[in-house]
């Protein structure tokens, strides 16, 4: 049940912080994306979680033409950062 409020909350940060205005070159998806393995050890959430992020928050911002290049580069960074750790 911990893991299950964990994961929602951070669900819900990462999603406002996409919908937040914010500095250029900030971005905390990215850096969620990374601190994740440390926190999780499950290779589906690790990667998909931050997946699952972006797609709601496009849902709220509207989807654009050039999503499978963000959603790509999110899936590679989940794989790197998962094979690192």
């Amino acid at each position: 049940m911990n893991l299950l409020k964990s994961l929602l909350f951070f669900i819900v940060l990462l999603v406002l912080s996409r919908l937040i205005p914010h500095p250029p070159n900030f971005t905390p998806l990215i850096a969620g994306a990374v601190f994740l393995p440390f926190m999780l050890k499950e290779r589906t959430l690790i990667i998909g979680l931050p997946i699952l992020c972006l797609f709601i928050s496009d849902l709220i911002i509207g989807f654009h033409s050039l999503m499978l290049w963000t959603y790509g580069a999110f899936l590679i960074i989940g794989l790197t950062v998962f094979n690192i750790s």
